[in-house]
């Protein structure tokens, strides 16, 4: 990762200006690409298996961006470690870092 340091949700819901009834729901794993969401993953050291959900609410939810970050650090494609919050009528799924092939490579 790009990041020795990841935002706390404090830090991302005061910057983006979220509400504090905004309820966080955890750290994610995110394709930009295509809109998945890494929703289960397992295998073994020699094949590995992800399992990916269209939408946030079927994602995976890390308890830290640290966590989710070294998953993401192991896709071949663009991927980046987001924030997710709850606002009642929708999700605010907020990107906090990313891996060698993502935006935040730049």
């Amino acid at each position: 990762m790009p990041y020795s340091r990841f935002p706390t949700e404090k830090q991302v819901r005061k910057g983006m200006g979220l509400p504090a009834n905004a309820k966080f729901l955890g750290w994610a794993d995110h394709l930009p690409e295509s809109g998945e969401f890494l929703a289960a993953q397992g295998g073994s050291p020699d094949a590995m298996l992800s399992v990916f959900a269209q939408g946030p609410s079927g994602a995976k939810r890390f308890v830290s961006a640290a966590a989710a970050g070294a998953i993401v650090t192991r896709q071949t494609r663009a991927a980046v470690v987001v924030a997710i919050f709850d606002r009642g009528e929708d999700y605010a799924v907020i990107d906090v870092a990313g891996n060698q092939h993502s935006r935040f490579a730049d």
